[in-house]
């Protein structure tokens, strides 16, 4: 990316991209899934496809917006990748090993404060509806049918929010910020 053209109202510009993306992959993703069955599921084949177009247009989307404005090579920007030193991985898995716990407990207390807010029974029905969706998308039949999952929730939406946020996101505020670690921070 071209530091000379890295301004806050590119910033705006790629949030305001990303929030059009998003508003894009809920309406397509409820398109495709359609209505519930009679007991309150979905179909298992628009779920898995509403999943995957979810992810892709959530953050892949973006991604490849920001990079292609930005960039003369799109693809090469978005997989800029560098080696990362061992000492880095354990590093990382340290952290995440040791902030499990407060995750964790980041959850139950949310879950605690929604559970005693009358005033949060929308929010309440609608997590309610998602968990609905994601118990309908671990039900596999197939070996296939669990690594297409395993593609779907873990791999696809990992790799896509990486592009966004580390390929377009950071490297925009590390650009705008001329600080990685406020670009990292932030």
């Amino acid at each position: 990316m071209d530091s000379k053209r890295i301004t806050p109202l590119t910033i705006l510009a790629v949030l305001s991209i990303f929030y059009i993306c998003i508003v894009l992959s809920s309406v397509i993703s409820w398109s495709i899934l359609g209505s519930p069955n009679e007991n309150g599921t979905y179909e298992y084949y628009p779920l898995v496809i509403a999943e995957a177009v979810s992810s892709i247009l959530s953050f892949g989307l973006p991604a490849f917006i920001v990079a292609a404005w930005k960039s003369k090579s799109a693809f090469s920007t978005l997989t800029d990748i560098k080696p990362v030193k061992p000492l880095a991985w354990i590093l990382a898995i340290a952290i995440l090993t040791v902030c499990q716990p407060l995750v964790q407990w980041g959850g139950f207390v949310n879950e605690q404060i929604c559970m005693n807010l009358d005033s949060w029974e929308g929010l309440r029905a609608m997590a309610m509806a998602q968990n609905k969706l994601y118990v309908g998308l671990m039900h596999h039949e197939t070996p296939a049918q669990c690594c297409l999952m395993i593609l779907l929730m873990a791999i696809l939406p990992a790799v896509v929010e990486e592009m966004f946020f580390r390929g377009t996101i950071q490297r925009v505020m590390t650009i705008t910020t001329r600080n990685p670690w406020m670009a990292i921070f932030t």
